[in-house]
């Protein structure tokens, strides 16, 4: 015996347009973002909310398995998987439009994550589920109009997957320059004993081999006063002998 409760029509329609409201404004919001029309950099997270128990409770036996694998692959993070299994709920409940969110959802995630032609594909998968979406009765006028703007959206993202990639890399590339600038800058002396810069080093270098220079030319001038002091010894004492020899 189902012992799933029913809840009123007027229930149900206000549940199902809450979330279509909130699944399209994601939709809407996301891809200015994947876009670059935001200044700020925000992480792209992934956003499939699960359905209810009592939706699952209403899915057919074959949705609900599809559903539940769908489940057990996104707590394995393995999203490629939990898009597979969501395909196949929507192929066997193609009205319902909750699985069909999520799988959007996804979808959507999954072409924003990857690059060139995978990202295309996950974008055509969206952009599909959202015309199938765009059809369904249960859906008002209201929403229909958000779902067209995500449409057109989504469009735009296929079209710009190959500019977007470009400056992920050239961010990537800034991020890592900035990176590397900042590690070697904590490389510097900051007291002694620490660790020199490669510039620092060769400075060091350079004064060591000019005062080493220095100190050559001081012990050559050294030398060469030492053996006048010599003459001039053998001179002084030369001349008592030379004194004692007249005496």
């Amino acid at each position: 015996m189902n012992m799933t409760p029913k809840f009123p029509i007027r229930s149900r329609r206000w549940s199902m347009a809450c979330m279509t409201s909130l699944v399209l404004a994601a939709m809407v919001i996301s891809p200015m973002e994947s876009l670059g029309q935001r200044k700020s950099v925000r992480v792209r997270r992934m956003d499939v909310e699960p359905l209810s128990p009592q939706k699952i409770d209403r899915l057919g036996d074959k949705t609900r398995l599809y559903y539940q694998k769908a489940l057990s692959a996104l707590d394995r993070i393995n999203y490629p998987l939990a898009l597979g299994f969501l395909e196949r709920a929507v192929q066997s409940a193609p009205d319902d439009v909750y699985v069909r969110f999520n799988l959007v959802r996804l979808a959507h995630y999954l072409g924003d994550t990857r690059v060139g032609s995978d990202s295309i594909q996950y974008y055509d998968i969206t952009e599909e589920n959202l015309r199938a979406l765009e059809k369904a009765p249960q859906l008002n006028e209201r929403e229909k109009r958000r779902t067209r703007e995500a449409i057109a959206l989504v469009v735009e993202l296929r079209r710009a997957v190959a500019e977007r990639d470009e400056r992920r890399k050239k961010n990537g590339r800034e991020l890592a320059d900035e990176l590397r600038e900042e590690i070697y800058r904590d490389l510097e002396p900051e007291g002694e004993g620490e660790e020199e810069s490669l510039k620092g080093k060769r400075e060091k270098e350079l004064r060591q081999m000019a005062q080493e220079a220095q100190r050559s030319s001081g012990r050559g001038g050294g030398q060469r006063g030492g053996g006048a002091g010599s003459m001039g010894g053998g001179m002084a004492g030369g001349a008592p002998m030379m004194g004692g020899g007249g005496g």
